[in-house]
């Protein structure tokens, strides 16, 4: 009666599972380096919505989830990512109307999650008029699955009959929790590479950058 009292605990705290709350590891992404900056001054927005973007990749193991706060790591890929392509940057939490720090182009960045799918996105507009000027975009499927080690202690509560649930279920946690932050720097990794190498290999840029402003 005890071992089968042991056995449905066991079944319930696998099937409730649990969620781990973590940050995105930084250095996840470092881009390449380059002696040709495209001639422009950027003013990189970040703004509280993107600071506080959380990836939550959903059930991941039996009831395990994952939420995954971005920043700081994102915003820091990004601003040095913006910095190897531009000839200045200044980073700020909101668009200067005024345009008082002389930028040629404002950047957005955004980050949207959708059923595995994350795509993310800077828009860039010229910092005068607030015209879009271009949209670069990448996405990437984020797929995260248990470590091995999971399986392993889980195959070792079921002959401790459960017992080793209030032990195993925080370990399990961690671990799906760490896969889980690496497997988003692996995704956000590729969807900015991709961005970077589209901005490098854009002239055309410059070039609408440049006729906005002399419109105005």
């Amino acid at each position: 009666m005890k071992i089968l009292s042991l056995s449905l605990i066991a079944a319930l705290a696998l099937l409730t599972g649990c969620a781990y709350n973590g940050t995105l590891k930084s250095g996840f992404y470092s881009p390449p380096a380059t002696n040709s900056r495209l001639p422009l001054k950027a003013n990189l927005v970040c703004g509280g919505f993107f600071q506080s973007t959380i990836i939550d990749s959903g059930h991941i193991y039996g009831d395990y989830s994952a939420h995954i706060k971005t920043n700081p790591a994102l915003q820091d890929a990004i601003t040095k990512s913006c910095q190897m392509l531009f000839n200045e940057v200044y980073v700020s939490a909101v668009t200067d109307p005024n345009n008082r720090l002389g930028a040629d182009i404002v950047i957005l960045p955004s980050v949207q999650f959708n059923e595995q799918h994350l795509t993310l996105t800077l828009t860039v507009k010229s910092a005068g008029s607030g015209e879009v000027i271009q949209q670069y975009s990448a996405s990437d499927n984020l797929q995260s699955h248990a470590p091995a080690g999971v399986h392993v202690l889980d195959t070792l509560d079921i002959f401790a009959c459960g017992g080793l649930a209030p032990i195993i279920i925080p370990s399990n946690t961690s671990m799906i929790g760490h896969r889980a932050e690496d497997d988003l720097g692996t995704c956000l990794s590729f969807c900015l590479g991709q961005i970077v190498e589209n901005i490098s290999n854009d002239p055309s840029l410059v070039t609408k950058a440049r006729a906005i402003h002399k419109i105005m």
